[in-house]
């Protein structure tokens, strides 16, 4: 890879276009995230926030952006993020549509949090915790999700996109990340970049765990390093 990470971006601000009428502001019409169109990251802007009602699912929340970002890229691509968040909602309401015998008066809930946008080379990396509660269930769950992608394709990217990890390396990757995760972990592990370093998440039940290591210790097991 040519290049060492660099944080992008400044504080934005997300607005919401719902398909479902005309998005006419004046108009008090039902709306459904099932029919959510886009979300679009405005950058520059004071505000960093958005708020979710949807009133045909009963679904109140928010979505964040939850610190500032140093600027360094206005040409910055983040359509793709955009498009995590929409279908992650749009996945959410049909989850809840789903759901059989439920009382919908009740209030389900969504909280979306973007913790991080970082480049590293020509891969964006974005870095978001979700929590969400649904109506009758006793808890509310927490994820770490990312999603990575190449800055000009738009093509997603999985750990074995990106990394050599194999059984003739497996234990040196581990001993830098302090983990014991096995080739089929990796497969499908949350991964991101971050301010020069290489993180890792893994998630059983409620338990979260993350992992660091610098990136230059960890570029030997970049395809690209």
């Amino acid at each position: 890879m040519k290049k060492l990470g660099k944080v992008v971006g400044t504080v934005l601000l997300f607005s919401v276009c719902i398909i479902f009428a005309s998005c006419n502001k004046t108009k008090d019409t039902k709306t459904d995230i099932t029919q959510l169109n886009s979300i679009n990251l405005m950058k520059n802007m004071a505000a960093a926030s958005i708020n979710i009602k949807d009133s045909i699912n009963n679904i109140r929340g928010k979505v964040v952006y939850a610190q500032n970002i140093v600027k360094d890229d206005d040409n910055i691509n983040l359509t793709p993020a955009t498009r995590f968040i929409t279908n992650d909602l749009s996945n959410f309401a049909k989850r809840i549509k789903r759901i059989e015998n439920m009382d919908r008066t009740d209030t389900n809930y969504y909280f979306h949090t973007i913790k991080s946008v970082y480049e590293f080379d020509d891969i964006i990396s974005v870095l978001f915790e979700k929590k969400s509660h649904i109506s009758g269930t006793k808890d509310t769950l927490r994820e770490i999700l990312c999603y990575n992608y190449d800055k000009e394709t738009e093509k997603p990217y999985s750990f074995n996109d990106i990394f050599n990890v194999n059984s003739n390396n497996i234990q040196q990757f581990n001993k830098i990340f302090s983990t014991d995760l096995s080739l089929q972990d990796l497969t499908n592990i949350v991964f991101n970049f971050e301010k020069d370093m290489v993180w890792l998440t893994t998630q059983n039940g409620k338990e979260i765990k993350r992992y660091n290591a610098e990136l230059t210790k960890v570029k030997k097991f970049l395809i690209n390093g």
